[in-house]
């Protein structure tokens, strides 16, 4: 499928219409399944953190966690990372969506009992882990341009609710197009491919990610390579919702007119 801009001409404005992007994707947001062999329950009498931090390089990734509160009550929750805070090079609090209550939350690092992929099950180290995604971002590559646009497309794919095993190997030869066409060695990808099955983006981290490609001094070469790929996600499951294909059409405009812009 290639997509097509609604109701622009050949005079585009090289700068997006950011609110009708923002109306059209509605809040949306990733909702990952079930972990294998992890459970998801609320401790019995709650007590995090409100949620505070602002988005930041790691906004995305998304982890489960058994975590123990202040009166060491136990939990079992997937939360997606907002922001990590810390000081002096260490990470202390995580500001997160959890997504058992459905609501931002803020984590302290201490309390967290275990760590764990949703995509494996697989236990994880927590200071390994989070000092990963701290120094190199979501996808814990050192390539904004690739964690920009795997936020973008891991959206295309997952956010209808349906995320199909071709959509999944659509989204791995992205990557392996990326490194052909910018550059990059096989640990970067075998990286990529792993973390990027933990994402779990917002329609904020979707907004951030097309802003990003502002700054990025080959903008309209990414933005055109942010195109193609769309639609590339967009078929291969074979199912095109009236919804999907209408926020997916916005997002089009945006990366077209992001292309427009002088490189």
């Amino acid at each position: 499928m290639k997509l097509r801009v609604k109701g622009r001409g050949h005079g585009m404005s090289a700068e997006p219409n950011w609110m009708q992007l923002r109306t059209a994707l509605g809040g949306r947001r990733v909702e990952p399944g079930e972990v294998p062999g992890r459970g998801s329950k609320r401790s019995a009498n709650e007590v995090l953190g409100p949620g505070r931090g602002k988005y930041d390089d790691t906004s995305g990734a998304t982890l489960w966690i058994r975590y123990a509160d202040a009166g060491r009550d136990l939990s079992e929750r997937i939360v997606t990372i907002r922001g990590l805070c810390g000081a002096y090079g260490t990470v202390e609090v995580i500001d997160a969506y959890c997504h058992l209550r459905r609501s931002f939350r803020s984590f302290r690092i201490d309390r967290i009992i275990e760590l764990a992929c949703i995509e494996t099950g697989e236990l994880l180290d927590p200071a390994e882990h989070f000092h990963g995604l701290r120094s190199a971002g979501a996808i814990k590559v050192r390539d904004r341009a690739l964690t920009a646009i795997m936020r973008l497309l891991v959206f295309m794919a997952r956010c209808d609710g349906h995320y199909h095993e071709l959509e999944k190997s659509e989204l791995e030869d992205v990557l392996g197009r990326y490194a052909l066409r910018f550059g990059g060695d096989d640990a970067t990808l075998e990286a990529s491919i792993v973390e990027c099955s933990r994402l779990a983006p917002s329609s904020t981290d979707v907004m951030r990610a097309l802003k990003s490609f502002k700054t990025l001094p080959e903008c309209p070469r990414i933005s055109r390579f942010a195109i193609e790929n769309c639609g590339r996600i967009i078929d291969a499951d074979g199912r095109h919702s009236a919804e999907e294909l209408d926020w997916a059409l916005e997002v089009s405009a945006a990366l077209k007119a992001l292309a427009a812009r002088p490189a």
